[in-house]
């Protein structure tokens, strides 16, 4: 569960940055005129994805020890929270109180379920890789958010380039081990074939 952790953070965390600094972009490109205010939002559920994505693996150990009805706890609370929020915020900032809510409730399963997982099993948290990928990440928003964008092409080459750039600097922090660093040397040697 450690390991899934891991290697799920250090997919999304430089997916959120990543998909943050494009949203604009990817809205004018693949959407009319009318939903480019909706830019904002995607951060948020980005970000809400990557907390369900560790309510998913904590998860797991409350099932593991035949917990099996208090997921369905957990979801329901989260579910009366979401609507609660929702109808402080909504009123009040539109779309994105709905994002804020959603981001809220996400947030309450995911700590929620860490911490119930954590009276069963013991879980390493990879702290310094965790920080390496922010940091890798922050960078990579950084400068893939000064380019301007205009077309599919152009986005699609920015996040190539942004995707690179977060591995190399993971490369340069030692934020991946000798067998994660051969299965990424055998990835880009499979895409060249």
């Amino acid at each position: 569960m450690s390991y899934s952790l891991r290697y799920f953070l250090l997919v999304s965390i430089p997916a959120v940055l990543g998909l943050s600094a494009l949203a604009k972009p990817l809205l004018s490109i693949f959407t009319t005129q009318d939903f480019l205010s909706g830019w904002l939002v995607i951060p948020i559920i980005a970000l809400s994805g990557l907390l369900a994505g560790i309510f998913q693996i904590f998860v797991n150990t409350l099932l593991i020890v035949k917990k099996t009805k208090v997921p369905t706890y957990i979801n329901f609370a989260a579910a009366i929270l979401n609507v609660l929020i929702n109808l402080l915020l909504i009123p009040l900032i539109g779309i994105v109180g709905a994002a804020i809510s959603t981001l809220l409730a996400y947030f309450f399963v995911a700590v929620l379920c860490t911490h119930l997982s954590l009276k069963y099993f013991k879980h390493e948290f990879y702290y310094h890789d965790i920080a390496k990928s922010i940091l890798s990440s922050l960078v990579m928003y950084i400068l893939i958010s000064h380019f301007e964008i205009l077309n599919a092409r152009g986005l699609f080459k920015v996040a190539g380039m942004g995707f690179l750039v977060y591995l190399f600097l993971m490369f340069l922090l030692k934020g991946f081990n000798d067998r994660e660093l051969s299965l990424i040397k055998k990835i880009f040697i499979l895409s060249q074939e």
